[in-house]
């Protein structure tokens, strides 16, 4: 299905000409992604900063980033699945409209609560900047040069992660963290103007419903697990808080699935995960990006708490992961669309293992060039598996399910992130404090600092090579037009 409306304005990159629709679309999509890979990247940097400003904790700061990655997962494959029925122009522009909103409450906010609450509207808008984007990009292109699409949307995912904490080092350094989002608002209210002259609409499917039931429970059941998850080592984990909120996100995922079975059109098509060239993809993908959101999470604090930088170094540094996968995304979808997503998503996994586990071996005397060298090796693992196994997932579906397929794709990054967010600073809370015998992790010893990333590293590297299996024992994958 075209992005457009007429399958004739498809974008060939092989020709000279260039569709006016099709070119629009495709910049409109990098332009989400762009800003939706931004946002997160440049809150990391952010959030040793807002930490102190605030007087909380690592387990604290993390709601700000979690709730927005909640929210956004939670969203993401109805924001898919309502751009297949009303249009992905639609659908986009509102998603930029709510991004806007929520980038304004957040410059504004005064309390962890009100930053929260912005926090959460972000989201809103970011499931369809994170659906819709990849969407538009790959809608014009044709079947055949998917892999060379998914290519151009890694690199430009790959300036927003690169730019994101650049940019934040230097802009919360001079200005304050606040400054942060009044960066992104002009740049929301331009796309909105732009998208309404430029963009086109999409064919619709029509005679289908939308699943409102099942994009409510998807929140229902995500919310109350990572909450339980994050806050269990304060509160007591046999507390009945906890425990309750536990089993009620058990529940909710109980109803959820089973809502799922029997709705007439629900939001995830359970039969799809029969599909080996589906199912193994996905769940690469989420235990890859679980993995890699240990070094986003945690890399920040251990350059500022351990090596003592200050947030511009900070900023440089986090800024290599993401900066080597631009050199590297467009050269792993061609080699995807030559022989395949199997070999090199499954070397990009086993790499990104390998960087991980040697930010593991880091600690207070490291030097800075052994902290860029994993990061880099990380970083190029990162950019050889993300659009690969993209593709993979794409091209199991219909092309007539682009905006189902873009959702699912994001949906994996965006739960691996969430679900590796609340693990890893769990155990790295978990295992500072009991270590130091303190109650604050970032008041305990840097020795005991050094031992919490060291096991939260390693943690996530075995992780990382999971993932590599799953993405090894995936099946040839069919283009489907």
């Amino acid at each position: 299905m075209s992005t457009h409306g007429d399958p004739s304005e498809t974008l060939n990159p092989g020709s000279a000409g260039i569709s006016r629709s099709a070119l629009a679309a495709a910049v409109f999509g990098a332009t989400g992604v762009l800003l939706a890979t931004f946002d997160p990247t440049a809150l990391g940097v952010a959030l040793p900063t807002i930490a102190d400003d605030l007087g909380i904790d690592v387990q604290d700061v993390l709601w700000v980033t979690l709730v927005t990655i909640i929210v956004t997962g939670a969203l993401l494959l109805g924001a898919g699945r309502l751009a297949d029925l009303v249009g992905r122009k639609k659908v986009f522009l509102y998603g930029v409209a709510i991004f806007f909103v929520g980038s304004t409450i957040s410059a504004f906010s005064q309390n962890l609560l009100m930053l929260i609450a912005g926090r959460a509207v972000i989201g809103i808008g970011a499931a369809a900047l994170n659906s819709m984007g990849p969407a538009l990009i790959v809608g014009a292109f044709p079947p055949e040069s998917r892999g060379r699409a998914l290519g151009v949307v890694g690199t430009v995912t790959s300036v927003g992660l690169v730019s994101g904490p650049i940019l934040s080092g230097f802009i919360v350094d001079g200005l304050g963290w606040h400054a942060m989002f009044f960066v992104e608002m002009p740049i929301a209210a331009l796309m909105i103007v732009g998208g309404l002259v430029f963009l086109s609409e999409s064919e619709r499917i029509k005679g289908e419903g939308f699943d409102i039931l099942g994009t409510v429970l998807m929140i229902g059941w995500t919310a109350p697990l990572l909450f339980a998850i994050t806050q269990g080592r304060s509160m007591g984990w046999t507390s009945l808080p906890i425990l309750g909120l536990g089993a009620a996100g058990v529940a909710l995922l109980a109803a959820f699935i089973y809502s799922q079975k029997k709705v007439r059109f629900p939001m995830v098509d359970l039969s799809l995960f029969r599909i080996r060239s589906f199912r193994l993809p996905m769940s690469a993908s989420f235990f890859g990006f679980a993995a890699l959101t240990s070094t986003f999470l945690l890399i920040p604090f251990y350059l500022e708490d351990v090596l003592g930088l200050s947030v511009k170094e900070v900023g440089l540094i986090s800024a290599v992961l993401p900066g080597m996968m631009v050199f590297i995304a467009i050269v792993a979808g061609r080699v995807s669309d030559r022989i395949g997503p199997r070999i090199p998503s499954t070397f990009g996994l086993a790499l990104m293992a390998v960087g991980i586990f040697n930010l593991g071996l880091l600690g207070a005397e490291s030097s800075i060039p052994r902290v860029v060298a994993a990061m880099a090796i990380g970083g190029a693992g990162l950019g050889s598996f993300e659009w690969t196994l993209n593709s993979a997932i794409v091209g199991s579906l219909p092309r007539s399910k682009l905006g189902v397929a873009s959702g699912f794709l994001a949906t994996a990054r965006t739960l691996g992130f969430s679900t590796g967010q609340a693990a890893w600073a769990t155990l790295f809370t978990v295992v500072v404090t009991m270590d130091a015998g303190t109650e604050v992790a970032r008041q305990s010893p840097v020795e005991s600092m050094e031992l919490g990333f060291r096991i939260a590293f390693f943690a996530a590297a075995g992780v990382a090579l999971l993932a590599a299996l799953l993405a090894w024992l995936q099946g040839p994958v069919t283009v489907r037009d």
